[in-house]
């Protein structure tokens, strides 16, 4: 099983893993370059955002600043609109429905970590090797 399923299915995972690490690349670049563009570039926005979902609906609007983990595994229905500083962690599947507008600040997290010490542990000295 790759670090990506591992990731996915909510299990124990390697972050440093080429995969992760080429999608989180691509997924900062694309929200570095989302959250740049000007009120009059709002074709290139909607762009930029289905180049980074996995799947969108018609009528999607963000306003920047957004932040994500990876895009890829989020998933946006229509008439979506979110306002300033959306932040999605999408560790795992995200899936918004359609017709759905999030105010300021909204935060959707997918990622669960361990919160036993000896686990967390266990974790980082598997990501070494």
């Amino acid at each position: 099983m790759t670090e990506k399923e591992r990731m996915l299915r909510g299990e124990l995972y390697a972050a440093q893993d080429e995969e992760l690490k080429r999608d989180s690349l691509k997924a900062r670049k694309l929200t570095r370059l989302f959250n740049g563009t000007t009120e009059e570039e709002l074709e290139y926005r909607t762009e930029l955002l289905k180049n980074l979902f996995q799947s969108t609906g018609e009528h999607i609007f963000i306003e920047p600043p957004f932040r994500c983990d990876y895009g890829c595994h989020i998933h946006i229905g229509d008439n979506f609109y979110a306002n300033y500083d959306c932040i999605i962690i999408d560790v795992c599947d995200a899936t918004i429905g359609d017709h759905v507008f999030f105010g300021p600040r909204v935060g959707v997290y997918t990622a669960g970590h361990p919160i036993d010490a000896g686990v967390r542990n266990a974790n980082l000295e598997y990501e070494n090797q």
